[in-house]
């Protein structure tokens, strides 16, 4: 596996010193996985809201994935609100309201 595989395995499974190793050995925050989905969907999607936090904390690119899905709103098919507002939240605070909804 390279830095970035190592990455969105460790993202769907919200293991944060993991993913920080990951990154500090080279993987892109912005990296995506075959679904055209990054770390941060993966996350989101699971409810791991600290991974959550700990992904935005790193400026990452808020994408829709091959489905049309943003990670807000699969965090919201999933029940996971919580991650779902922290994203909004963020998007909301770098000023990038086309992708809040």
């Amino acid at each position: 596996m390279n830095e970035n595989e190592v990455l969105l395995y460790y993202a769907q499974y919200g293991k944060i010193d993991q993913m920080a190793r990951a990154i500090e050995a080279g993987a892109d925050i912005n990296t995506r996985d075959p679904s055209n989905r990054t770390p941060l969907h993966l996350a989101a999607m699971r409810g791991y809201q600290d991974a959550v936090a700990w992904i935005l904390a790193m400026d990452p690119v808020i994408v829709e994935d091959a489905y049309g899905q943003k990670p807000q709103d699969l965090a919201d098919l999933h029940g996971w609100c919580a991650s779902a507002n922290l994203i909004r939240e963020h998007i909301k605070q770098a000023g990038l309201k086309a992708l809040a909804a």
